[in-house]
């Protein structure tokens, strides 16, 4: 394995086959693109559930575990262009903000549309997975471009939402 801290989602009901595919997909991203992980094109390339796909991304960001972070990046309501990244949800309780390239103000919370979810990986691989590589079968296209992950897309989803924002557990999220 290129991640065996994966191993442990086997104790959070992961199907091993997932923990294997998650491993493998890790493996074959650049280290470049470890900040921005989307659990809709693992689903994709990996030919697997959505929902699997972001409970596991979703765990992965547990305390506990300590694999991933969740990322925030706002897009302007007004102009459609990327406004900012945070890792921290608390951007939510801001009232106003004012776009970075366009200038007109926004409430985000009233635009959840507009908040995409990433994940940014926090461990390295154990090995270096160019040396080994071999790309599975589900893979050996190069990987595409799914949609981003909204926060609308888990607002009806309490218990990924649960996990995604347990850290904030000032917060109301149901």
């Amino acid at each position: 394995m290129y991640f065996p801290s994966l191993e442990i989602l086997k104790e959070h009901q992961i199907d091993p086959l997932i923990i294997n595919k998650l491993d493998r997909w890790l493996g074959l991203q650049l280290p470049s693109t470890y900040f921005f992980l989307n659990p809709l094109q693992f689903a994709i390339d990996m030919s697997i559930n959505t929902e699997i796909s972001i409970q596991a991304f979703a765990l992965c960001t547990q305390k506990s575990l300590n694999i991933m972070k969740v990322k925030y990046r706002l897009v302007c309501p007004n102009c459609g262009e990327y406004d900012r990244v945070t890792s921290n949800y608390n951007f939510m309780n801001e009232s106003l903000y004012n776009c970075t390239q366009c200038s007109a103000p926004y409430n985000a919370s009233n635009f959840e549309d507009f908040i995409e979810l990433f994940f940014e990986l926090l461990i390295e691989p154990e090995h270096n997975p160019v040396s080994s590589l071999i790309i599975p079968k589900e893979v050996n296209k190069l990987l595409g471009k799914s949609e981003s992950l909204r926060l609308s897309n888990v607002k009806d989803k309490p218990s990924v939402r649960r996990l995604l924002f347990s850290h904030y557990h000032n917060q109301d999220f149901d």
